[in-house]
């Protein structure tokens, strides 16, 4: 005997409110819609991050390389809050805090990323952590372009000798990307995860361009191995390092 059962469906109810609520559909609406679903995605990605990086003891420090608006950077101190890791952890911001550099080559996204777009300043960035609950105890700022600030670091002064959990490189950029990537091998041991935030982000998700390339190039004379974890909303995707 058929039985018809009637299924609902919330995901679609709630989605399909925020569009026929209004009369009409604006730009301004698919830009809100969009951003909610991409924090979504990133701050699922965090918890899984925190969770695998509890569960499996290891031990380090946060460090994001790009840090507009202060995002990412704030569902790391909730996260690490959530998991009680917050005493022993220190968090490192890496940004000029005065957006895109002066571009070089050749970017197909163009006036998007214009020299300065994306400026979060100090003051902001400060504020924003503050408001949202957290303390700047260890929260560190570190100033400038990567391929000028990032060989100046006195890591065993900065680092204490102390490896990364986890590390987020939203640079945007394949010359923001280069430096950070040839710093950050040091700071890695057994279990960092490694969270690429663009991805694919431009280039049409072309490997060869972009972040992408850059990730591809520090492979091949690393002494580290990648293994595929999570990927995050349309652009991220992140992985386990290992030897």
């Amino acid at each position: 005997m058929y039985m018809k059962y009637q299924f609902s469906e919330p995901w679609f109810e709630e989605r399909i409110k925020s569009i026929t609520g209004k009369e009409n559909w604006t730009k301004e609406d698919e830009i809100v819609y969009n951003q909610n679903n991409r924090q979504n995605a990133k701050h699922y990605f965090f918890y899984q991050a925190f969770e695998f990086i509890t569960e499996n003891s290891i031990e380090g420090d946060y460090h994001e390389f790009g840090c507009h608006r202060c995002r990412t950077f704030r569902m790391a101190l909730l996260e690490s809050s959530k998991h009680f890791l917050e005493e022993n952890m220190q968090f490192f911001a890496y940004d000029s805090f005065k957006g895109l550099p002066k571009l070089e080559g050749d970017h197909e996204f163009g006036s998007r990323w214009n020299e300065g777009e994306l400026t979060t300043s100090k003051e902001e960035f400060k504020k924003l952590i503050l408001e949202s609950g957290f303390k700047l105890d260890n929260v560190h700022l570190i100033e400038g372009f990567y391929d000028v600030s990032l060989p100046s670091i006195n890591k065993e002064e900065t680092y204490a000798g102390k490896k990364a959990s986890l590390i987020n490189i939203d640079c945007d950029l394949y010359e923001s990307a280069v430096p950070v990537f040839q710093h950050i091998e040091s700071l890695i041991q057994e279990g960092t995860i490694l969270y690429i935030d663009d991805y694919f982000s431009g280039y049409k998700g072309n490997p060869l361009k972009g972040v992408s390339l850059a990730l591809k190039q520090w492979q091949e004379v690393s002494n580290w191995k990648l293994e595929k974890y999570r990927d995050v909303g349309f652009a991220g995707r992140s992985y386990v390092l290992y030897k």
